[in-house]
């Protein structure tokens, strides 16, 4: 029982810190379109389809550790 107890607090902290290229990226983009003197992405088709290839992989992982 308390091993149980355990693991669901490790694996929500697991899923949460996968998803924070999401949030960066999600940032990055809000920083660059409001606020371009605090933070600029580039955010040509290229490199966004990149960072979007990049963060399925990882969530990709996080989907097969997890399941």
């Amino acid at each position: 029982m308390n091993f149980a107890g355990l693991m669901a607090p490790l694996a929500l902290v697991s899923i949460v810190s996968g998803l924070h290229p999401l949030f960066l990226f999600a940032y990055g983009i809000l920083f660059t379109l409001f606020l371009p003197k605090f933070g600029r992405e580039r955010l040509l088709r290229r490199q966004i389809l990149q960072k979007v290839a990049a963060m399925a992989v990882m969530g990709a992982g996080l989907v097969t550790t997890f399941t």
